[in-house]
């Protein structure tokens, strides 16, 4: 999910529950009878309050099981029935990790998206992070160290989040088409990652060597085109 950092928390519970499968984890749950002992909730204290750093599928799926009137009204009614036999006093009180710092954190969230079993990140959500970063520092060496990541492991997935701007910038969408190629889930297998070297040299594909950014030498309509019916 690609959100304003200034987007309210009905916006980001909403994109939440139509991208990251809210009401999957609200099911784990009940029928966990609350959550699994180790997951805890990192957060950094900033001014008077406390950011969510990892966590913000629990936090969500717990507060609108708290009040599902939080959730978007289609998903109210699913909750309402899901919680019935639940006791919702197990989730008053929440242990988490206090971070001294968004830096300190990175690490052990990457670790947990890619080693241990809470819901691993989708590529394009990886290509995402590394890339708001990147507009952040301007600097992929900084962005590996931050992450724990090999240098060149944050370029590839600039490049192929590079693909992503672009196609969802090409005006000829209809909405519904935009929605899915939006998704955290779309499966982007004809991008960079996978795309061979001879069909990148056909459609004459590089990437600003300053800023990432995907770069063709082909005539821009042709290979608007080309990628439309990829």
């Amino acid at each position: 999910m690609d959100l304003d950092e200034n987007a309210d928390q009905e916006v980001i519970r909403k994109a939440l529950f139509d991208h990251e499968d809210i009401i999957g984890l609200i099911d784990s749950i009940t029928e966990n009878g609350g959550l699994f002992p180790g997951e805890n909730i990192i957060v950094l204290n900033k001014d008077t309050n406390y950011i969510v750093l990892e966590g913000n599928r629990r936090v969500c799926a717990i507060q609108c099981m708290i009040n599902p009137n939080l959730a978007p009204i289609k998903y109210r009614d699913e909750i309402k029935n899901l919680i019935r036999d639940f006791n919702i006093n197990k989730l008053n009180n929440l242990e988490v990790d206090v971070a001294p710092s968004w830096e300190a954190a990175q690490k052990i969230i990457t670790s947990r998206h890619t080693e241990y079993q809470i819901k691993k990140w989708s590529y394009i959500s990886k290509w995402r992070r590394d890339y708001k970063e990147f507009l952040k520092t301007g600097n992929t060496h900084q962005v590996s160290q931050i992450f724990g990541e090999d240098e060149n492991q944050v370029i590839k997935n600039l490049h192929n989040y590079a693909f992503i701007i672009y196609i969802l910038n090409m005006p000829i969408w209809t909405e519904i088409e935009r929605n899915k190629l939006s998704s955290n889930d779309l499966k982007a297998s004809l991008l960079e990652r996978e795309m061979p070297k001879d069909v990148e040299n056909v459609l004459g594909i590089t990437f600003d060597p300053k800023n990432h950014s995907l770069l063709t030498s082909m005539d821009r309509e042709k290979f608007n085109y080309v990628l439309t019916k990829l």
